[in-house]
């Protein structure tokens, strides 16, 4: 799992206390490699956000399921800079961001 005070960790802790279900974490890191790593070795498996698992799970290396009962949703927010002029390579990389982000939710990635 994430570490204690990552985002994502926070929403499956809360999530966790929701359903009254007790988690048995046995090893935090925040690298998503090295938690894919420890899942396809046989380890343990873990929770971790589609976008990030979706090629594995096409490729048949992993499985998943969405987490359901209750439904676990974060938001993702893109900051710029409220008043002055935003740098045109900023507004570049904010356009694919969200190019990105709505190609991954369309998929249901």
């Amino acid at each position: 799992m994430p570490t204690s005070g990552h985002a994502l960790r926070g929403l499956i802790d809360a999530a966790a206390v929701r359903a009254g279900a007790d988690m048995n974490v046995t090893v935090q890191t925040n690298s998503m490699r090295v938690q894919k790593q420890l899942v396809l070795a046989g380890h343990a498996w873990t929770v971790l956000p589609g976008v990030g698992i979706a090629e594995d799970v096409a490729q048949g290396a992993l499985s998943a399921a969405p987490l359901c009962e209750p439904d676990v949703w974060r938001s993702i927010i893109l900051g710029t800079p409220r008043f002055g002029r935003t740098p045109p390579a900023v507004e570049v990389v904010a356009r694919e961001l969200v190019r990105q982000i709505n190609s991954s939710v369309a998929q249901g990635r």
